[in-house]
């Protein structure tokens, strides 16, 4: 059988570091019929040229290059501007992939005609300890009705349904994404992968999941968009409301029940927001308004009311805070939080060093 044009989109910024390990997953792929978009974010260091030299001595990759910084958002909407293939499959500069992970995720397309391929993921933090994001066995949904309860589950408990909370990892559908004309939203400055995914999966009746892990994921504080993540704090609003409009669209469903949904997802998608403001700003004064200005929102007054996921250790006391609008209380307690994590994983690899 023929293999379909798979085409993969990767931003790149500031990659230098990585590239060369993304780059060589991507072209040592089994599945042969590729075509790697990458898009240079106008990047300073020395990635681009590294990106041409691998298009010379391999012509399924395009070389775009941006007149001026867009973002990884941006950068993936002109790469799908100039894909060719039937399917499409982000990665970032940063990442690797398993050698056969476009094999396998075509296949399933091939085998159960789905909408939406789906690969478990290896997250490896700074420090090398590694997670997985959905510890569930293989599984198809063939039906739209086990699609919308995916996007329930993911408002019902964030961590459990972390698969979904990304754009790459995942093989796409070309049709679906043009016929709807899917973007990722360039305005937003955080959670525009996940926006994009709650988009595609609003127009998916089906999919298939493998549990292998097939995409490893490199926490890195020079990813293309971690840096200037918590300028936007309040963008997880549209990537919830998205979530909480494909409910809405089914019939029958339980509006009270739904409701619930909403607020437990908004609240935990405003405590993320919060870790990721004190994780990235050392002012003061700057964290201390991002944090009043989550805790005053309508909808989170309401939704911290419904908030069910189980929290353990600091987070125990966060809904309380939420609450009562302690903002200092709360910014001291991620602050404190976070300098536990960065101290206890230093002591590890001191100690992991001197054996």
């Amino acid at each position: 059988m023929k293999q379909p044009k798979v085409s993969i989109v990767m931003p790149v910024y500031n990659a230098q570091k990585y590239i060369k390990r993304s780059l060589d997953a991507l072209v040592g792929q089994t599945h042969r019929n590729l075509e790697i978009v990458l898009i240079d974010d106008l990047s300073t260091d020395g990635g681009p040229s590294i990106c041409r030299e691998y298009a010379l001595r391999d012509e399924r990759i395009v070389y775009l290059q941006n007149e001026k910084n867009i973002g990884p958002g941006g950068a993936r909407n002109r790469g799908m501007e100039a894909m060719t293939g039937e399917y499409v499959y982000f990665m970032d500069s940063d990442d690797d992939i398993d050698v056969r992970a476009i094999e396998i995720l075509c296949c399933l397309f091939q085998r159960y005609g789905i909408d939406l391929a789906i690969g478990n993921v290896s997250r490896i933090d700074y420090f090398g300890n590694v997670q997985e994001d959905w510890n569930r066995p293989c599984r198809l949904y063939p039906t739209r009705g086990e699609i919308v309860e995916l996007v329930a589950g993911w408002m019902d408990n964030f961590q459990d349904y972390r698969v979904f909370g990304s754009a790459w990892g995942k093989l796409y559908r070309t049709d679906i994404i043009r016929a709807n004309h899917l973007t990722f939203d360039e305005e937003m400055l955080a959670w525009e992968d996940i926006q994009f995914v709650m988009c595609y999966l609003q127009h998916t009746n089906s999919a298939c999941y493998d549990s292998r892990h097939l995409y490893f994921y490199y926490h890195n504080q020079e990813n293309h968009g971690s840096a200037g993540t918590h300028r936007g704090y309040l963008d997880f609003r549209r990537t919830v409301n998205k979530a909480r409009e494909i409910l809405a669209m089914e019939a029958g469903r339980d509006a009270a029940g739904d409701e619930q949904l909403y607020g437990n997802s908004f609240t935990e998608c405003s405590i993320r927001s919060i870790f990721n403001c004190a994780y990235r700003i050392r002012s003061l004064p700057e964290l201390l308004h991002h944090i009043r200005t989550l805790i005053q929102l309508d909808e989170l007054r309401s939704g911290v009311e419904h908030y069910t996921q189980r929290q353990t250790g600091f987070l125990r006391a966060t809904p309380f805070l939420i609450r009562h609008r302690q903002v200092l209380a709360l910014a001291v307690l991620f602050k404190g939080r976070i300098a536990k994590i960065k101290l206890r994983n230093k002591i590890r690899v001191f100690c992991e060093g001197k054996r």
